[in-house]
């Protein structure tokens, strides 16, 4: 899903588009002209970008109609696969071990091979960062070659940027950075219990909240050990985890059969029995408070106050 500065909720679905407006009314279904998406991107020029799985990159203006269509000529998308938006107007995607510029005109302007599938890619000034399936970290600017910057050593499940540094969770469990000047890596936590989710949420520089199975979630930041609070989900181990984290430190999660789950930076938490599924898919900020959750089943939840900030529901 996608959400403008409007509101209007875009939706990339099984070879459909939809697009709510931000009351939540239905502005347009339609045939999107691929079987499925893996990635989606809202470009500077409000137009509505979707990777699709056959390899291409589609693009809809907000009104519904067509606004391009790119061929990467490459292997099937898979959901490692990713589209960002660029500041002049174009689009960064990454398939398989291939990096894309797509330019503001809607053409391929240059690409670049890592030498292993990627797994995460990520916007850094005024270039690239992709880590491959080996946790090697490449730097690219789309005018030189692709630069190596590093490597932290095992598989990364999660990664963001912080400030000058590369945060990565590793699939060893441990809460690395890595310097982007001069790639070298330092261990920010060691979390030594195995139920650590592959989920990394960003409160602020240096301070980043992790999850567990369980439901219950911690923040790591520097100088203070980790401690999460008392489990604050449902029995058992959880499946299908997805969590949001804001500036302001509120955080909200879900899972698989599990409601979602609303707290405060003070601690100050609710659930909403109502919105939850089998299988989530999605939860994306949708401003002023509010938020969208969508289920792979195509029920889609607007949770926050109304837009006319009458009562919340």
């Amino acid at each position: 899903m996608l959400v403008d500065d409007t509101g209007r909720v875009f939706i990339a679905g099984l070879g459909r588009v939809t697009q709510l407006g931000a009351d939540g009314a239905l502005q347009y279904s339609q045939s999107g002209g691929f079987s499925g998406a893996v990635a989606a991107a809202l470009l500077n020029d409000g137009t509505r970008a979707v990777l699709s799985r056959d390899g291409r990159v589609l693009g809809w203006w907000p009104s519904g109609a067509v606004a391009f269509e790119v061929a990467l000529d490459v292997p099937a998308a898979n959901g490692t696969s990713s589209l960002l938006p660029l500041p002049d107007g174009g689009a960064l995607a990454s398939v398989g071990q291939w990096l894309f510029e797509i330019d503001a005109t809607r053409a391929i302007r240059a690409y670049a091979g890592l030498p292993a599938p990627i797994q995460h890619t990520l916007l850094a000034g005024a270039g690239a960062i992709a880590i491959d399936e080996q946790g090697r970290v490449f730097e690219w600017d789309w005018r030189e070659p692709l630069r190596s910057l590093g490597a932290f050593g095992s598989p990364v499940v999660a990664s963001a940027i912080d400030g000058e540094a590369l945060v990565a969770l590793s699939s060893r469990r441990g809460l690395m950075s890595m310097s982007r000047a001069d790639g070298s890596v330092h261990e920010v936590a060691r979390l030594d219990a195995p139920g650590v989710a592959p989920l990394l949420g960003r409160l602020g520089p240096r301070r980043w909240v992790l999850m567990r199975y369980d439901g219950s979630w911690f923040v790591s930041e520097p100088d203070v050990a980790p401690h999460p609070p008392a489990a604050r989900g449902e029995p058992g181990a959880l499946s299908e985890l997805d969590l949001l984290v804001d500036a302001t430190g509120s955080v909200a999660w879900w899972a698989s059969e599990a409601p979602l789950h609303l707290e405060t930076a003070s601690g100050v938490g609710r659930e909403l029995p109502d919105v939850r599924c089998a299988v989530p898919v999605s939860l994306v900020p949708a401003g002023h408070g509010r938020l969208v959750a969508a289920c792979g089943s195509g029920l889609v939840w607007l949770v926050g106050p109304e837009t006319s900030q009458a009562a919340p529901r």
